[in-house]
């Protein structure tokens, strides 16, 4: 099982505690022309593909696991992914398959496929609490998750010129940080809280594809309590595309022994 844990990196988006970061208010009038452009940024990303194909390198830091993948990252809205690592010739190493509920590993050189529940203990021994399986698209993506929010303040960054918007989902939901670039208008970065205002997932998206539907081409997860890090790095980037759920799906190859994880 050890494997399984580097590869739940791609859905797990490790968590941790931070300070927030240092913000500088901004006039009514500031305030009205920031929530105006992110407005706008979500309508664009409305009108853009759900669908995204690419050639991955995704490295990892931990105490425990330390190491570096390459291979091919398949994603869908609102929550299906499936990453397949290689070897140097190409070869299948592990394929990592979920659709939002279930997911399905596979270790080739041990000849052994995983299966579990996203919402079951083994994941979320890995899971940072808040974490949602259902929008790892977006996650992925640097999108705004579906649904209704409400914007609670807006500040300006100490150290650059982008804006920290404060969500909440629904009426009593979790709250979040955003980092949106008005200039560009994307996410910079995503801080997901909880009630005692401290960080619990921390997301950094750069090297975006130009507009329309600019798509981040490194993503990075940051746990300072667990000293543990992620860094996806997208090349290759497709968005005009169209997958199916039939993209998802996870065959156990004959010979390989099955292990439900609970």
């Amino acid at each position: 099982m050890k494997k399984i844990s580097a590869l739940l990196f791609l859905l797990i988006m490790l968590g941790g505690c931070a300070s927030l970061p240092e913000t500088v208010e901004i006039s009514p009038e500031k305030t009205s022309d920031v929530v105006s452009s992110f407005k706008a940024m979500i309508r664009e990303q409305g009108r853009c593909p759900s669908c995204i194909d690419a050639q991955a390198a995704v490295e990892f830091k931990s105490f425990f696991h330390k190491g570096m993948i390459n291979g091919y990252l398949q994603a869908m809205a609102p929550s299906f992914l499936k990453f397949v690592g290689v070897n140097p010739l190409g070869q299948p190493l592990v394929v990592l398959v979920t659709d939002g509920e279930f997911f399905h590993y596979l270790s080739v050189p041990e000849a052994t496929g995983y299966q579990g529940d996203v919402y079951g203990e083994t994941f979320r021994k890995y899971a940072p609490d808040g974490f949602q399986p259902g929008f790892t698209f977006y996650r992925l993506t640097g999108r705004l998750w579906p649904g209704v929010f409400k914007i609670m303040t807006v500040s300006r960054d100490e150290e650059t010129q982008d804006y920290w918007l404060r969500l909440r989902a629904g009426e009593n939901g979790a709250e979040s940080l955003i980092l949106f670039d008005p200039q560009a208008r994307v996410i910079r970065q995503y801080l997901l809280i909880d009630q005692q205002d401290e960080i619990i997932m921390n997301i950094y998206y750069d090297n975006y594809t130009a507009p329309p539907c600019s798509l981040p081409g490194r993503i990075e997860i940051k746990s300072l309590v667990h000293n543990s890090s992620m860094q996806i790095k997208l090349t290759d980037r497709l968005l005009d595309i169209n997958l199916g759920t039939e993209e998802f799906s996870c065959r156990l190859p004959a010979g390989f022994k099955r292990i439900m994880v609970p």
